[in-house]
């Protein structure tokens, strides 16, 4: 095949009258997306997926409007054709028709569809992008066997990583402080962000730092790579990053992520800063904290610098007791940017500057919750 076009991640479309009828089958919009690249294309919707190679794609076409009561709630099946619809719009979508069908409606796969319709957000800009990778495809001769799927975290690889979390080597240092102030960025703002007021309990601020010496890179360059490629930083056997929204090989404001953590660990996030070294993130519907998170690279004094931070309450109050009381969450959130620290020393060909450091600080009551006027870790300080 020619270059490369860069994969992209669509958004579905939801209504508030149809977005209340999804959430009662587990369909949320941070969690179902349309993903395309040159092999193929993989459909998520709440707990359906449906995806197959372009060589088994006829055609992409616009389609709609569509009636509520054939797309409310779940992934419907058309009784006249079998085709599969993920839906939660009336005002249209696409439609892919397919040479051979594909399972998707039920786990099994004893029911196969030869066409599959889309709600996305961007009917048009997804025909066009769709019709131009066909149109690769059919020029090219290198063709994948098997149909794109994202990375997905496994049920062991959850439990070696508690393992692992509770052999290591750390220097942490735990305080409690009357108040914890929260970074000044502005949020997404969106019917599912998800900011720390919304969550329960003591607001939590965590630095995970690590020190590379004779590193092979600046901290600009190990920077971009990252934004390229979050995965870079991460076991993809345990919690890869599957971005829902924009292009991949780039990152930018608005962009989003879904870290693939097995069972209810799933947690999304929206890109809302970008600077050459750093980045920030803030959690959104279904993430296991409600607060903000920022990674930064920094050069000085002949070494380069990683700190992955955080500002947090716990979503809900089962996840506040698998956190601070069962210290579940709290082994695999620990492990999960550990890693990312091992990650950083590997991707930049150095050797780490003494063990990791992990500090922790805890605000004395959830009146610890409160907006700064400045920035909090915004001066990016060793």
């Amino acid at each position: 095949m020619t270059d490369a076009v860069p994969a992209t991640s669509y958004p579905f479309a939801f209504e508030p009258t149809l977005d209340r009828w999804a959430r009662l089958f587990a369909v949320v919009p941070t969690r179902s997306f349309v993903h395309v690249d040159d092999d193929g294309f993989e459909a998520v919707y709440g707990s359906w997926r449906v995806g197959t190679v372009w060589s088994n794609v006829v055609e992409v076409t616009r389609t709609g409007p569509y009636e509520k009561w054939k797309i409310a709630g779940p992934a419907h099946l058309s009784v006249a054709d079998r085709g599969i619809t993920m839906a939660a719009t009336t005002a249209g979508g696409v439609c892919l028709r397919l040479r051979e069908p594909i399972p998707g409606i039920e786990p099994l796969g004893l029911i196969r569809h030869p066409g599959v319709t889309l709600g996305v957000a961007d009917p048009d800009s997804f025909v066009r992008d769709v019709s131009d990778r066909l149109r690769r495809s059919r020029e090219s001769s290198d063709e994948p066997n098997t149909d794109p799927r994202h990375p997905k975290g496994r049920p062991l690889a959850t439990l070696a990583a508690m393992w692992r979390w509770k052999k290591r080597s750390v220097t942490h240092h735990e305080q409690d402080v009357e108040r914890i102030a929260l970074p000044a960025n502005h949020r997404s703002g969106c019917d599912d962000d998800q900011p720390p007021e919304q969550g329960t309990g003591p607001t939590i601020h965590r630095r995970y730092r690590v020190g590379v010496r004779n590193a092979s890179c600046s901290a600009d360059e190990a920077m971009a790579r990252i934004q390229a490629e979050p995965d870079v930083l991460t076991d993809s056997s345990f919690a890869p990053f599957t971005k829902t929204v924009g292009s991949t090989g780039a990152m930018n404001t608005g962009d989003r992520y879904v870290i693939q953590v097995f069972g209810p660990w799933k947690g999304a996030v929206e890109v809302i800063d970008v600077t050459p070294q750093s980045f920030r993130l803030s959690t959104l519907e279904g993430h296991m904290e409600s607060g903000v998170i920022e990674m930064r690279a920094q050069d000085g004094d002949g070494e380069l610098w990683f700190t992955i931070e955080s500002w947090a309450r716990s979503h809900d109050r089962v996840l506040r007791v698998l956190y601070d009381r069962l210290k579940l969450a709290y082994a695999l959130q620990s492990e999960m940017w550990a890693t990312a620290l091992d990650r950083f020393v590997e991707l930049t060909g150095g050797e780490p500057v003494g063990p990791f450091e992990i500090v922790t600080e805890r605000a004395r009551t959830s009146r610890g919750v409160g907006r700064a006027a400045a920035a909090v870790g915004s001066g990016r300080d060793r």
